[in-house]
């Protein structure tokens, strides 16, 4: 399967796990009487928000155990769930206004995405910074042996000089 398809199938199961958590929200709140307070869409959003970055989180770290990973498939994956992000908060809030009847607190859906967003940028940079030090280790690796092998050599000459004239 291709890494690409991989990334973009990434939006539907991301998609049904937070209307699952909304779900879950919207039930609570309607069996205390409270879907219609102001505050309910306020907890839809921030609901599907938690649910979005637990889903960020454990997909980057499901990514980052495959082995071979590009540099250019991290940016790939970090573009679709910046399109992820967008696309969710856009249906966070349909769904908390049809919901509700009320708009969500616009600063808080903007804090909200930015911590999203934040939080991507965050598991990004360690998957680059894994990858940069896998890297440095294997080449660090290559070069020890390569030294001890021209040592070994050199060795190797020395003591054939002195003892097989």
């Amino acid at each position: 399967m291709k890494f690409t398809k991989l990334v973009e199938d990434l939006e539907m199961i991301i998609e049904y796990k937070i209307r699952d958590a909304i779900g879950e929200t919207i039930s609570e709140l309607n069996k205390r009487n409270m879907l219609t307070a102001s505050f309910a869409s306020d907890n839809i959003i921030t609901s599907g928000f938690m649910e979005l970055n637990n889903q960020i989180i454990n997909n980057i770290e499901e990514f980052s155990k495959l082995k071979l990973l590009k540099k250019a498939e991290i940016i790939v994956l970090k573009k679709q769930i910046n399109i992820i992000i967008e696309n969710q908060s856009i249906l966070l809030i349909d769904e908390a206004t049809k919901s509700t009847s009320y708009e969500p607190t616009y600063l808080k859906q903007e804090h909200l995405k930015k911590e999203s967003k934040r939080i991507m940028n965050i598991q990004i940079e360690r998957l680059l910074r894994e990858k940069k030090q896998k890297t440095i280790s294997f080449w660090w690796d290559l070069s020890k042996i390569a030294f001890t092998a021209i040592v070994a050599g050199f060795i190797g000459g020395y003591i054939k000089d002195i003892y097989f004239k």
